[in-house]
């Protein structure tokens, strides 16, 4: 069998529940995700056709939550309809060896929503949906307007956010960087990610940037808190046990960008 879109799979497990509902299934379904009828029409369409506007993976995940199953589930519900196999159990929903088949789907769909390693950001994993390059090293370099990102260095992945986070950087340009100490804890704790936004290089006094670490002999990236004093600027830490350092350099010789988004685990708190 050939391999199927993630959006065919989406379509085909929502055909399945549409047949167990019956008649009045797209107006229960709007009804549900707020919207009009219509628009579930326009996203569905049918068996024979393709939907003239498919739906945004947002309100994919919202229809799968419906019937009580995540998205990968929801999708997975789908292949297995499209190979032949009939649900069966509690329901009608249950799929035996689902964790291999969970598995092979979840390594088929990286490559749809990361870009398959490219360096862009990309553009096309759904419309709620930005994914940013993440730089493991933080290598940086002089370029022709201050500082840059290492030319040579690639990102080791990507991070996928959700554009309404972002409040409209989407089209700017962005870089993910790992934190690896905790200077700036409890904000931004260690190994946590951060993404910069490499477009706004704007001082305001006392907001987080990514700037070249002044403890390494070759530029390096760094999150710090900024201030600005009479020669230069103060690097600040939100970990206490590190003290403020002053650094005598132009903004432009500092900078890299602002930082404007953050993920940390919750594991321990």
């Amino acid at each position: 069998m050939e391999s199927q879109a993630p959006y065919d799979l989406f379509r085909t497990a929502a055909f399945y529940f549409e047949r167990r509902h019956g008649t009045g299934f797209r107006k229960w379904l709007a009804g549900k995700l707020g919207v009009e009828a219509p628009r579930v029409s326009r996203f569905l369409g049918s068996l024979e056709k393709q939907p003239n506007k498919p739906a945004g993976i947002q309100t994919q995940i919202r229809v799968a939550e419906l019937f009580g199953m995540d998205y990968l589930e929801f999708l997975l519900l789908g292949k297995r309809l499209l190979e032949g196999y009939e649900p069966e159990g509690p329901g009608g929903i249950f799929l035996a060896g689902a964790s291999d088949v969970a598995k092979e789907l979840r390594v088929r769909m990286l490559p749809d929503v990361n870009g398959a390693g490219e360096a862009r950001p990309i553009r096309d994993a759904g419309e709620d949906y930005e994914g940013v390059p993440l730089y493991e090293e933080g290598r940086l370099a002089a370029g022709a307007n201050g500082l840059a990102m290492d030319p040579w260095q690639k990102p080791a992945s990507h991070v996928v956010i959700y554009r309404p986070e972002l409040h409209g950087r989407h089209t700017h340009k962005l870089a993910a960087f790992r934190v690896g100490g905790d200077s700036m804890s409890p904000t931004i704790t260690q190994g946590s990610i951060v993404v910069a936004d490499l477009s706004d290089r704007n001082f305001l006094d006392r907001r987080v940037y990514v700037v070249n670490n002044p403890d390494d002999e070759l530029p390096v990236a760094a999150v710090k808190r900024v201030s600005k004093f009479t020669r230069g600027y103060t690097l600040i830490s939100d970990n206490q046990a590190y003290p403020p350092e002053p650094v005598e350099t132009e903004w432009q010789d500092l900078c890299l960008g602002r930082v404007v988004w953050a993920w940390k685990s919750m594991e321990d708190g």
